[in-house]
């Protein structure tokens, strides 16, 4: 695991009204445990960060193509309740693939340009279709306090 950067995305992505205990969480094993257990259905992401999905993107080549365009690097960070993929730094168009291959990847965060841009794949509600999500912020914080448009995947 790579605590600066799960830090940082924490920073980056979640609600300041949580951030502090999920942080508390990271540091413990037990405690890491319980966050990677509501990543199935994060309810936390900061909702100015989570930017809409087109159809496009519900293919592994359009959500690279996507994370690309929003300025993605070639390496990625993931954070995921699949032992295989936590904590593994790897090119961010493998991961894509996987994530999308399977769905046995719900819960699980790739971050694909530190403190800007993420993207989130979790379960969906009542056994709906996964819950999708590209997490992006213009700005850091110190910049500004407003986020980014506010969209979610659905209906698609």
């Amino acid at each position: 695991m790579n605590l600066d950067r799960e830090i940082q995305i924490v920073n980056t992505f979640i609600v300041a009204a949580k951030r502090e205990r999920y942080l508390e969480f990271l540091n413990s094993m037990k405690g890491r445990s319980k966050f990677l257990q509501k990543l199935y259905h994060f309810p936390d992401f900061d909702p100015g960060c989570v930017v809409e999905l087109t159809r496009a993107t519900n293919f592994a080549d359009g959500l690279i193509a996507e994370l690309r365009r929003r300025g993605a690097t070639d390496q990625c960070y993931v954070i995921s309740v699949l032992k295989e993929l936590d904590g593994v730094i790897a090119p961010l168009e493998e991961i894509i693939r996987e994530v999308f291959a399977s769905a046995v990847h719900e819960g699980t965060i790739v971050c694909s340009a530190p403190g800007r841009l993420a993207y989130y794949e979790g379960e969906p509600p009542h056994n709906a279709r996964s819950q999708s999500e590209v997490l992006r912020r213009k700005k850091s914080e110190s910049e500004s306090r407003v986020c980014p448009e506010h969209f979610r995947l659905g209906g698609l």
